[in-house]
């Protein structure tokens, strides 16, 4: 289908097929040229991440190279969906927002520049005796310019939607990702409502971007970034599994839907409270800490941050939570040659680190860690992790 036929689906049509009317109309459209050479040299047009798309770098060399493999022996690429006109902030100025097709895209446009070159066992279908296995894009135009010539004509299917309706998006996004998983943290990233932005947002804070050993790759800064918000919604401890901080974000969205004003002042509130966390934080950890490798400690270390934050008193160093890990890291080596010997409130703290997201075991580790490194054991309170404290913003 071409642009200029353009199908616009009206709410008469989806009323008809029983869909919900509260839906805006939307256009679907085949993008024309869009060869591989037409797109990169177009490319500045196209927004690789737009909110609701998954978290890039996860192909392997080896699928880069099948792909480029694909095309020049003709086989069939799956489609591409684009969406006109994106409107979030980081794709603004963008003709287009990729919703499927990001790494495909990637891949093309890094072998043409140069980045890999074919597999070493690439062969070529229609002329054997073609040895182009181990070129780049640049040598294959000098040795076989007619099999460049058809890796630049190459035609893929681009489907293009146009819609004002976010919802219509997040449900395309999670549909066409069926067949390779998202992460849970990209999956809730795609939900709406006010509470994934605002954890994107602060996965830009330093202590994110600058004190954490571990990049984001899969959302797993965003994955934390949440369960901080969800700590300040409960106001407490409580349970982080995954369907728990699924209904977390299900419920702001839902909030957000009756009452759009009084759900953006207060998951503002939730983001306000714990990027001051945050701050107290950076400002306890260095660089690239080693400190903060595992994900168990970085959530004990903002909940300890919070505690002593919501109480007053001493602030806790980094030479105290060093000290604490050399503890723990004898208190092993003595429970090696003689287990009675050993503290077992350490090794029971060690222990419960495989339990991230109970929270009887944060309750416990917070309190092992406090006590160590605060000299005073942190009572913090365990709180329903779904049901109402008493009619708050985002409770129930």
């Amino acid at each position: 289908m071409s642009e200029k036929n353009a199908r616009e689906v009206t709410k008469e049509e989806r009323s008809g097929a029983g869909e919900d009317l509260s839906l805006e109309s939307f256009t679907i459209y085949e993008l024309p040229q869009s060869t591989t050479l037409m797109l990169y040299l177009e490319r500045s047009k196209f927004c690789l991440d737009p909110p609701y798309q998954r978290f890039g770098d996860v192909w392997t060399l080896t699928k880069k190279q099948l792909l480029i493999d694909s095309i020049l022996n003709g086989f069939d690429i799956p489609k591409l969906y684009f969406i006109e006109g994106p409107r979030d902030e980081q794709c603004r100025g963008h003709k287009y927002a990729v919703v499927d097709g990001k790494q495909r895209l990637g891949a093309i446009w890094d072998f043409m520049d140069d980045k890999f070159p074919l597999a070493r066992d690439f062969v070529y279908r229609e002329d054997s005796r073609v040895d182009a296995g181990g070129l780049t894009y640049s040598e294959l135009a000098k040795k076989y310019p007619r099999l460049r010539a058809r890796f630049d004509g190459h035609r893929l299917s681009v489907v293009v939607v146009k819609t004002d309706d976010v919802e219509i998006l997040e449900e395309m996004f999670s549909r066409l990702n069926e067949g390779e998983p998202l992460s849970a943290a990209e999956k809730r990233n795609a939900m709406g409502g006010p509470i994934p932005p605002l954890a994107r947002e602060l996965s830009k804070h330093p202590f994110f971007t600058s004190r954490l050993p571990f990049q984001n790759r899969r959302g797993r800064h965003w994955e934390i970034a949440t369960k901080f918000l969800f700590f300040e919604d409960r106001n407490g401890i409580a349970d982080t599994k995954r369907d728990y901080l699924d209904k977390f974000v299900s419920r702001w969205k839902e909030l957000e839907r009756g009452s759009p004003k009084r759900a953006r002042d207060g998951a503002q509130k939730l983001y306000e409270a714990s990027k001051a966390v945050l701050d107290e934080l950076s400002r306890v950890f260095g660089g690239g800490d080693s400190l903060l490798r595992a994900t168990g400690m970085v959530i004990l270390y903002y909940l300890l941050a919070r505690e002593v934050k919501k109480v007053g008193g001493t602030k806790f160093s980094r030479d105290a939570l060093e000290r604490f890990e050399n503890e723990r890291r004898a208190n092993r080596e003595i429970a090696r040659e003689d287990v009675a010997r050993a503290e077992w409130e350490l090794l029971e703290f060690d222990r419960l680190s495989q339990s991230l997201n109970d929270a009887s075991a944060l309750k416990f580790r917070l309190g092992v860690l406090s006590k160590h490194v605060l000299g005073r054991s942190v009572d913090a309170q365990i709180v329903d992790p779904v049901r109402s404290r008493g009619g708050e913003v985002g409770q129930g």
